[in-house]
């Protein structure tokens, strides 16, 4: 059994991954399952100042900034969950902060990784093998031939 921190985790990096377009359908398949939540910030659009490292390690430096929207709700049950998505999607923002609830209590977290997480994470897994699988018909292989003298 995986801590919670770690749940939490898992759940933020696959909708974090996530395109509105897959992940709308299977959000609306669950909504008669889930129960009621109010919204307590948000969705709402804001920036982020992104922060890179000179050589990776070195001192830091501003790339530059980032859109992100954030939302935090609250169930009828009182547990808290928040989402943080890059871009403008008030959707993905808000059902991840849904789903961020939904996996702190237990009796609903089986039903967000079999409806949602699971789902979603196949479909991320499918699309690196295909740019795999193109990037890899594009390689090229360098060898070095010996000449004997």
């Amino acid at each position: 059994m995986q801590n919670l921190q770690t749940v939490r985790q898992h759940s933020h990096g696959i909708l974090a991954r996530a395109e509105e377009i897959q992940a709308r359908p299977l959000w609306e398949a669950l909504a008669p399952e889930l129960p009621a939540y109010t919204r307590l910030r948000g969705p709402e659009p804001g920036l982020i100042m992104v922060q890179g490292r000179i050589a990776g390690d070195g001192s830091p430096f501003a790339l530059g900034e980032a859109t992100v929207t954030r939302c935090t709700i609250q169930l009828s049950s009182g547990v808290r969950g928040t989402g943080h998505v890059l871009g403008r999607s008030a959707f993905l923002a808000e059902i991840t902060a849904v789903a961020d609830a939904l996996v702190q209590e237990e009796s609903m977290r089986h039903l967000v990784e079999e409806g949602l997480l699971q789902p979603l994470l196949a479909l991320q897994k499918k699309k690196a093998r295909l740019r795999d699988a193109e990037t890899a018909a594009t390689r090229v292989d360098f060898f070095t031939l010996v000449r004997g003298d």
